[in-house]
């Protein structure tokens, strides 16, 4: 068919455009009407893929007028949203639905004041309603409540999108209307152009009320946004049923309000409207009719009378024969079989057997087809239907190829998959290559579909690979590579104790194939996405950037790839920085076009009104963002991420994919805040990230790694004598460990520990005895912790710099008390020893005691004399008699503390190490000795 279609359109291309010849305006303008008219009717009758041609055609021949090639992108774009509205392929449906809004918007940046730009809006939003609708039926096809709740936040960010869409193309096209007269005769000439615009009026105002009621579908039943939006609903329709109650759109929003009232469970006023409707003599309403009467049939299930839902249903197939697959008409299916199932306990058992029989094969018709209809009618069929058909490999042998396909389309599409694929097989062998060579690949096709579903993940990885090779020409084979790439990547992910590497090269020979094979296709891209995220995994940045740059301009993947591309080539910058000055060159060139690619990639997101719960605009923004940052531009970062956050921080019920970017995004502008000295805003994005629900492991990584961060710098700022800068560095560094400490997530043993002991190296002693009286607390009751083998240890090093800070505040007698109990459970443990000593030599000091003094040197005296047996000597030795000479100078001894000192350098000239010697030596020299 494709090639017929072809050489069809060849011919009316020839026939409509002809040879070269100039034309007058005039002759222009009647050209370029009748060959919109013409693309129309090709759309209208379902010829997408020829409309798609003859524009092409339109596109490339020389005497095509300038205005009509003016609007070819627009009229591109429209026949890919047709044609997308009618697939039944999700993901193409989502890849075309991307073509489309890339060939709408090269129209109206091409020509912003075109008169059709107000339609092309209206466009667009259908665009982004399509898109909604799309992911709402991807959300009955995942396997996880998270995968679920992720499409259909997607779909709530598209309806919503699309909202605003519908009432920015409202004010031009209502503007459009009201620039023609109120009234005109007949043969006025304007009177084609105010109808068209009149109609495009009402067009749009009921496709935003539409969007209302479709968002209320993404929500439970019971739910108050669903009847929220339904009462929204109600209003809106009843308003353009008010004000066109004679025209097609004011018939068509009546319906609508009926079916707003019938899902929020008024089915008197909802059957009311639909029989008022149903009464309308028009002819031109049969569309509408049809629609209607499936409402009336839903009704009837609802109300309990499936006698009645049995006969009207039946009624309308009779009446409607080439309307079965139809959104209506699967919905009528599944309501007769709804309405024959309930129906069962009045029956006899053969009469029973018969109605069975009737809906099960209703359903199955119904599961075949993506729509909203399929996860009821799915469920239904698994309940109702026996399991397995022929269970026996004879019984299957005996079918032919159309019935062991026709069979197995039906296991799939109940999730039967064994049973699928040995049905498959048989077709497999039945098919006759020399009639029909396609037909086993057909059947091999799906049974690698089968194979994948059911986690059979190398059977299918060898099917596709054996249909991509071996069948390069077949029309499919592109698809069935993807498939083999979904596959072995599958095998790799649930396999890891098998031959993970082996995978991994399968994985990037058939991506390389698949590549080279079809490079103008999206499985093409697909392929060029998994080279480059493998060679990014393995550290390969320059091989990863260039995968990722070669998807098409034209590919839905192409933003994420020149994200993806400009990430990699900023690891790659920050690879070779690492090293040093040799690299530094190659190191900027390449952060250059890390900043190139992901503004290039972040602008083209926001043209085409990306919301910011985009999940591909959030991923790009905070890899834009990091750069910056990485830069040592925290202001520009800033500059990016505040609005973000401020917007995201107002949504309820964010997707966890979309609360995870925002964790990220946070997490970015926590560390730009501190870079840019501005703590207090950098502690609310703490809270920020605490409301927002962020993994606890994940925030306490994120403060340590902050907080060691700030450390660092402190220490850089202190060798370089920069007293400025270090005082700025620590009072942020002082706010931020408060902050930390007294924060309700992100806090572990290893956290509290890190800012309680930060604290106290800042003289902060108060804030580190209050953190590690909370460790103890805590942890001495955390049954979790308890079960490490260190973690008596850890408690132990916890209650010591709590006697320390106690100490430091001069809390004396409780941090004696506090000693003495360390003393008694770690009486090897040598800090315990010589936190007690320092606890006397304070004592003293404070009070100025002599008798304390005494207490100190007999106590350091007693501690260097046990040290002094350890070979070599520790450190501590020297240092325990360095406290028993300034125990000695403070009792007036001072002759006796500066012999002290020197018999221990005569001794021992190294005194331990160099800053051991200092010490001494500064010592002596204050007692000028």
């Amino acid at each position: 068919m494709p090639r017929v279609r072809s050489c069809l359109a060849l011919i009316l291309a020839g026939l409509a455009i002809g040879a070269p010849v100039a034309l007058g305006a005039d002759d222009a303008a009647t050209r370029t009407n009748l060959e919109l008219r013409f693309l129309q009717g090709l759309r209208e009758r379902g010829y997408f893929d020829l409309a798609l041609e003859y524009i092409d055609q339109l596109r490339s021949a020389p005497g095509t007028p300038a205005p009509l090639k003016a609007v070819l992108d627009y009229e591109e774009g429209r026949s890919l949203l047709e044609e997308a509205s009618h697939m039944a392929d999700l993901d193409r449906r989502a890849d075309q639905l991307d073509k489309a809004r890339a060939k709408i918007d090269a129209f109206t940046r091409a020509n912003p004041r075109h008169p059709l730009v107000p339609e092309a809006l209206v466009q667009i939003a259908r665009l982004l309603y399509e898109r909604g609708q799309t992911n709402a039926l991807l959300a009955h096809e995942t396997k996880t409540p998270a995968e679920q709740g992720q499409k259909l936040a997607a779909a709530r960010a598209a309806f919503d999108q699309a909202r605003s869409a519908y009432g920015q193309a409202l004010k031009p096209l209502k503007a459009a209307y009201d620039a023609f007269p109120k009234f005109l005769p007949d043969d006025d000439p304007r009177k084609v152009d105010r109808d068209r615009a009149h109609v495009a009026l009402m067009d749009a105002e009921l496709q935003k009320a539409l969007v209302d009621y479709e968002e209320a579908q993404t929500y439970p039943a019971d739910s108050k946004e669903r009847k929220a939006l339904l009462d929204k609903g109600i209003a809106a329709f009843n308003d353009i049923y008010k004000r066109y109650r004679t025209q097609l759109a004011g018939l068509y929003a009546r319906m609508w309000e009926g079916k707003c009232h019938e899902e929020k469970g008024d089915l008197g006023p909802a059957m009311g409207i639909y029989k008022e409707l149903m009464d309308h003599p028009a002819p031109e309403l049969r569309p509408l009719k049809r629609k209607v009467g499936y409402f009336q049939i839903v009704v009837d299930n609802k109300r309990g009378e499936p006698a009645l839902a049995i006969d009207r249903a039946s009624s309308w197939l009779q009446q409607n024969p080439n309307a079965r697959l139809t959104d209506e008409g699967l919905g009528v299916q599944l309501e007769l079989a709804k309405a024959l199932l309930a129906r069962l306990d009045e029956l006899n058992d053969n009469d029973k057997a018969v109605a069975t029989r009737r809906a099960i094969d209703l359903l199955q018709q119904v599961v075949r087809v993506y729509s909203s209809h399929k996860p009821e009618a799915l469920a239904l069929l698994q309940k109702h239907k026996p399991k397995g058909g022929p269970t026996n490999l004879q019984a299957i042998a005996a079918l032919s190829y159309e019935d062991a396909y026709a069979q197995a389309e039906g296991a799939v599409a109940s999730h039967e998959w064994d049973r699928a694929i040995a049905l498959l097989k048989q077709a497999v062998r039945r098919a006759d290559p020399a009639k029909k060579p396609d037909d086993a690949n057909k059947a091999r096709y799906l049974m690698a579909y089968a194979c994948y579903q059911g986690q059979r993940y190398y059977e299918a990885a060898a099917l596709a690979d054996h249909m991509a090779r071996h069948y390069p020409k077949w029309d499919m084979a592109p698809k069935a590579a993807e498939l083999g790439l979904a596959a072995i990547a599958g095998a790799y992910n649930l396999y890891s104790n098998f031959d993970r590497a082996a995978d991994l090269d399968r994985l990037i020979d058939l991506a390389q194939y698949t590549a080279a094979t079809w490079p103008d296709t999206e499985q093409a891209d697909f392929a060029r996405t998994v080279l480059g995220e493998i060679a990014l995994e393995r550290g390969d940045y320059a091989k990863a950037a260039q995968a990722f740059e070669a998807i098409r301009p034209e590919s839905p993947r192409h933003l994420d790839g020149k994200t993806k591309a400009g990430k990699a080539h900023w690891l790659l910058s920050l690879a070779l920085r690492s090293e040093g000055k040799a690299k530094a060159k190659e190191a900027d060139d390449e952060a250059k076009k890390a900043l190139d690619l992901l503004k290039s990639a972040l602008d083209a997101r926001v043209q085409a009104g990306a919301l910011p719960t985009d999940t591909g605009f959030l991923t790009n923004l905070n890899a834009l963002a990091e750069v910056h940052l990485g830069s040592d531009r925290p202001k520009e970062a800033l500059k990016l991420l505040e609005p973000i956050a401020a917007a995201l921080g107002k949504e309820n019920n964010l997707s966890a994919e979309v609360a995870s970017l925002y964790g990220d995004l946070l997490s970015i502008q926590l560390q730009a805040h501190l870079d840019a000295d501005q703590t207090s805003k950098a502690i609310a994005d703490m809270r920020a990230l605490e409301k927002a629900g962020a993994p606890k492991a994940k925030l306490t990584k994120l403060y340590l790694k902050l907080s060691q961060s700030l450390k660092a710098e402190m220490d850089a700022q202190q060798a370089k004598n920069d007293r400025t800068a270090l005082q700025r560095t620590q009072a942020a560094y002082k706010e931020f460990l408060s902050a930390l400490a007294s924060s309700q997530a992100g806090q572990s043993y290893e956290s509290l520990m890190f800012a309680g002991e930060s604290m106290l190296d800042l003289g902060m002693a108060k804030d580190a005895a209050a953190i590690f009286k909370k460790v103890l607390d805590t942890y001495s009751k955390d049954a979790e912790f308890q079960k490490n083998p260190n973690a008596a240890t850890a408690l132990l090093r916890a209650k010591l710099r709590l006697a320390e800070a106690l100490r430091k505040q001069k809390q004396f007698q409780e941090a004696d008390k506090l000693d003495e109990e360390l003393l008694k459970q770690a009486a090897l443990m040598l800090d315990v020893h010589l936190e007690k000593g320092f606890l006397l030599e304070d004592w003293a000091a404070a009070e100025k005691s002599k008798a304390r003094w005494l207490d100190s040197y007999n106590y350091w005296k007693k501690l260097a004399g046990r040290l002094e047996r350890g070979r070599p000597r520790r450190l501590e030795y020297y240092d325990a008699l360095y406290h028993v000479a300034v125990a000695l100078q403070n009792m007036g001894r001072k002759a006796e503390a500066a012999q002290t000192l020197k018999s221990v350098m005569t001794l021992s000239p190294t005194v331990g190490s160099p800053e051991m010697k200092k010490k001494y030596q500064d010592f002596l020299t204050r007692l000028g000795r």
